[in-house]
Order: C-alpha cells, then sequence, then structure tokens
C-alpha cells in the first residue's frame, strides 16, 4: 500500500510549511490526485486518519480532488478524455 508513504509524505510537507510560516494547527490539505496515478482515495483517506495523530494535523480533514486524464493524438492533436484507462 504505497498511499501510506505518500500521505506520510504530504504530513511531513504540511507540517514543514506550518513551521515555516509559524501556523500552531491545519484545518484541511487538499491534494490533487491523477485518475491515472494507480492511487486510492479510500486507501489514502484510510492512511492520514493514521499517520495525522499526534500532530499539528490531528484533526484536519484531506480533501481529494480527481484530476481527469487527458489525452492528445500525435497525430492530429484531438484531446480527449478516455472512460476506461485500460481499453
Amino acid at each position: 500500500m504505497h498511499e501510506f508513504s505518500i500521505v506520510q509524505n504530504i504530513i511531513e510537507i504540511a507540517i514543514d510549511a506550518a513551521t515555516q510560516n509559524q501556523v500552531a494547527s491545519i484545518q484541511c490539505v487538499e491534494v490533487e490526485i491523477g485518475q491515472a496515478s494507480g492511487l486510492v482515495p479510500e486507501a489514502m483517506e484510510f492512511a492520514w486518519a493514521s499517520a495525522r495523530k499526534d500532530t499539528i494535523l490531528q484533526g484536519a480533514s484531506l480533501r481529494i480532488t480527481i484530476v481527469p486524464l487527458q489525452v492528445r493524438c500525435r497525430a492530429c492533436g484531438y484531446l480527449f478524455h478516455p472512460d476506461d484507462l485500460y481499453e
């Protein structure tokens, strides 16, 4: 489950930014995840609930936005969003 290590990195980045800006607590962290990233949002939320304990993110929520995949045809330049990544 690589989501846990990614969430740990997100938490480290948020704590570093809070420290640099003298922020005592964080209410929400927003991340964008590419549709083709292979990450499972539910696994990230599960990891978030565990990894944020005993940090300044204790009460913070994780807001995940999925960024749709865009594909551009090299021949004609047509840009589209495929319905299924694996067809």
